[in-house]
């Protein structure tokens, strides 16, 4: 059976994160970032860089902070967090703090849609 690819996009406040959210995040970016070079630590060479269901409850407490969160059906497949800000001069920007893509699905234009998410804020 063919399973059909097509991405939903959301973008919400950090503080309306639900716990499952976090832990997705945390699960996502604990199988997919990188791993350590060794290079500090020899003994955690070629382990994987680990967040913390904690650390994405904590980007909560934040007012300014968002996610735009990527899935296929019920599965987490890429998320991009930002603060966003309002300039003296009115303008408003965002900051990407951290944005990531599940390895089997980059070169989909995830990336790209999470980027635009951000960015539809600032506008």
């Amino acid at each position: 059976m063919l399973s059909i690819f097509n991405p939903t996009f959301k973008t919400i406040k950090c503080s309306a994160m639900t716990a499952e959210q976090q832990i997705a995040c945390s699960k996502l970016y604990s199988e997919n970032y990188g791993v350590y070079s060794g290079k500090d630590d020899p003994k955690k060479q070629g382990q994987h860089i680990k967040l913390s269901p904690l650390a994405y409850r904590r980007l909560g407490e934040n007012p300014n902070m968002y996610v735009s969160l990527c899935y296929n059906g019920e599965r987490l497949l890429g998320h991009a967090f930002f603060l966003r800000k309002e300039l003296k001069n009115g303008l408003k920007c965002s900051w990407v703090t951290q944005l990531l893509v599940h390895h089997s699905y980059r070169n989909r234009k995830i990336a790209t849609r999470l980027l635009q998410s951000a960015w539809d804020l600032s506008a």
